[in-house]
């Protein structure tokens, strides 16, 4: 018995680490946020419209900095 695998013909998808989660500390704000824009870019197809990457950079942010986002959210989902 011979089993024969087909060769694959899909490429691999494109993939970045998860970017450490943002804690307001200004000094890791300039690393951080160049991360979460190649993050973006290169999962383009999965996080493709505003919602979904708002919410992406939403769940990058450490807890405490998403309590001082929910306003803003909460203010875009009435608009």
């Amino acid at each position: 018995l011979l089993l024969r695998t087909r060769p694959s013909s899909t490429k691999p998808k494109p993939f970045l680490l998860y970017p450490e989660k943002f804690n307001s500390q200004v000094y890791k704000f300039d690393s951080w946020l160049p991360l979460i824009k190649a993050k973006l870019r290169v999962n383009s197809k999965a996080i493709s419209n505003t919602t979904t990457q708002f919410y992406y950079v939403y769940l990058n942010l450490e807890s405490y900095i998403q309590v001082i986002v929910l306003p803003q959210l909460s203010q875009a989902k009435d608009n």
